[in-house]
């Protein structure tokens, strides 16, 4: 009796070892099916499309919204000069060409919704927010990444710079530059995720005190210079995610509070040359 009653638990067992690996062989490709998902994009308040060239709106009217509203106006070929990009709507990448800006004033400069945004390209691109986030990533699922990327990458608003989303990675030979004049939203704010940032010389500019909310992984890499973080916050730390690694191949990073707020209290890793604290 006992031993039918082992073979029975060893069957039991067996059977549900192989039905977990099928459940868990399901969810792994339905994440990787997910982070493949190209993002519908908006750009103010036009909707991209595939084989679109766009640049910066021209003032003069045109029929529809306004220029503050448009954020880009669609053209018919290839620019022969100043900053376009190139969308193609399949693999959602906005391919950036010479000095590129996006502006809007009333709706989020750039709109990414369920699935990937990829930025491609050797130009430089500016996005600036009025009165909302510069980077509005609605779903869980949303993500900001790059591929062959080379450009400046400079996001300011008068909000949160990110908002939303699962991912936010931006690798460039270029400086990345990201500064919101509130002093009372963080520069990123995640549904929860990972921030990676790797460029030449990183800025982030945060009068509230502290860089980020909802991030589980924040990754910071510079080239070349020093890494200066600083707050003058009461309160709050400089880093609000769980895991915060800072990396500096070019020189130092300094860590700073002017005032009586801690410092971190994230599990930090740095690897770098010199450290001031």
């Amino acid at each position: 009796m006992g031993r039918n009653r082992k073979k029975r638990c060893l069957a039991f067992l067996m059977a549900l070892t192989m039905m977990t690996g099928l459940f868990m062989g399901d969810a792994a490709g339905l994440l990787v099916k997910a982070e493949d998902t190209p993002a519908s994009v908006q750009i103010g308040s036009t909707t991209l499309e595939t084989g679109w060239y766009v640049k910066a709106v021209d003032s003069p009217s045109i029929p529809g919204p306004a220029a503050r509203y448009r954020g880009v106006d669609k053209v018919g070929e290839e620019p022969e000069s100043g900053g376009y990009i190139y969308f193609d709507k399949d693999t959602a990448t906005m391919t950036v060409y010479n000095d590129m800006e996006i502006a809007t004033s009333g709706p989020n400069p750039v709109t990414v919704t369920d699935g990937n945004l990829t930025i491609s390209g050797a130009g430089n691109l500016t996005v600036t927010g009025t009165y909302s986030p510069a980077f509005n990533l609605s779903g869980t699922g949303a993500a900001v990444v790059t591929k062959d990327f080379t450009g400046n990458f400079k996001v300011t608003s008068n909000s949160n710079v990110i908002n939303g989303g699962s991912r936010f990675q931006i690798d460039t030979t270029g400086d990345i530059t990201l500064e919101t004049a509130s002093t009372s939203s963080e520069p990123i704010v995640l549904s929860s995720g990972v921030v990676d940032l790797s460029g030449k010389k990183v800025t982030i500019t945060a009068p509230c005190g502290m860089i980020d909310s909802g991030v589980s992984t924040l990754n910071l890499t510079q080239t070349e210079g020093d890494l200066a973080l600083s707050s003058a916050s009461d309160y709050y730390p400089i880093f609000h995610a769980e895991n915060v690694t800072l990396k500096n191949t070019g020189g130092k990073v300094e860590l700073e509070n002017t005032s009586t707020g801690v410092l971190t209290d994230s599990i930090l890793r740095l690897k770098l040359q010199e450290i001031f604290l």
